[in-house]
């Protein structure tokens, strides 16, 4: 039940139209291989108890089926997610100090002591994606105050001397 949800909400809703406009925004071709229709209608004959874990080991049967055609070191890999690089964006020259307005940019909607005391710790790893979070709605604030999508940079749409 769970796969069939899975497959009809989940996967077309979040998933797969994210992948697809992320892709699209950087002009990359994805595929999908593992949503081929005859590939998907066979798993769905798969047994239950063949699907289920044991010892936290996912995918166990395309393990089997796969672990002669791809090499150990892959198969037997830990997972991993595509995480953003929020820490490097962050190094870029000039954004520490745009980041340090942004208690005054959003005095409206949160507490600037709060906001400057995040702002504060804007070194620290754990902080890292709640400042980037902050930064880009002070920048979508920004943006709204335009008829048209403007073509300034961040550092310009912070300038004290621009105004919309």
């Amino acid at each position: 039940r769970r796969q069939f949800i899975d497959q009809h909400t989940y996967l077309p809703d979040q998933i797969l139209a994210l992948t697809d406009r992320m892709s699209m925004a950087v002009s990359l071709e994805i595929r999908v291989p593992f949503l081929d229709h005859n590939l998907l209608r066979s798993s769905l004959k798969i047994r239950d108890e063949n699907k289920q874990l044991s010892n936290n080991e996912f995918k166990i049967w395309l393990k089997t089926h796969l672990g002669d055609r791809v090499p150990k070191s892959i198969l037997n890999r830990k997972k991993w997610g595509f995480a953003s690089p929020i820490e490097r964006w962050l190094d870029k020259p000039g954004l520490k100090e745009i980041i340090k307005l942004l208690p005054g940019q959003l005095s409206d909607l949160f507490d600037s002591e709060y906001v400057d005391k995040l702002i504060a710790e804007i070194d620290n790893p754990k902080y890292h994606n709640i400042v980037w979070r902050l930064l880009i709605l002070a920048v979508w604030l920004k943006v709204q105050k335009f008829s048209k999508p403007p073509q300034l940079t961040v550092q310009e749409l912070f300038d004290k001397d621009y105004v919309a």
